[in-house]
């Protein structure tokens, strides 16, 4: 049986969870453990992991090494079709293998706002803008709203 089944959109692959092994790995917690005033080295005991199992394709991946850096990051499935745009902070990097196996081609942005002619000459066929909740109270909507305008 193949993991991959069909999308609700068409053309992209859907991947189920059986597709992935379950681990778990002994992990200090991050940041937002910090922001809470919990010692970071201490906060995570058991954090969980999915692991590829080796039925799944195997993709080409770039994720720039460091743990804040922001340069582009991809993900490519030459078994799959279609290309996403994801625009994202830090918590956009542990998606990029999971999305890989959706679409044909995922581009990964850590930055604000989107980048409207970029999106205009890709032509993906999704878009994604994840913002970590604790900063919408930091810009003004209306602000965040007309820089994503696309052209």
């Amino acid at each position: 049986m193949s993991s991959l089944a069909k999308s609700p959109l068409p053309g992209l692959a859907s991947v189920n969870l059986a597709s992935f092994a379950v681990t778990n790995r002994l992990m200090p917690g991050g940041d937002l453990v910090g922001l809470r005033g919990i010692q970071v080295s201490m906060a995570e005991s058991n954090a969980i992991f999915l692991l590829p199992k080796p039925s799944l394709p195997s993709l080409e991946t770039f994720i720039p090494a460091g743990e804040h850096v922001k340069d582009m990051a991809f993900a490519k499935n030459p078994q799959a079709q279609g290309r996403a745009m994801v625009y994202t902070d830090s918590f956009g990097r542990y998606w990029i293998p999971f999305l890989g196996y959706h679409f044909g081609e995922v581009d990964f942005f850590w930055q604000y706002p989107l980048d409207g002619p970029l999106i205009e000459r890709q032509k993906p066929v999704v878009v994604v803008n994840e913002m970590l909740e604790r900063f919408f109270n930091v810009e003004d909507p209306q602000n965040l709203s007309s820089q994503d305008l696309l052209p």
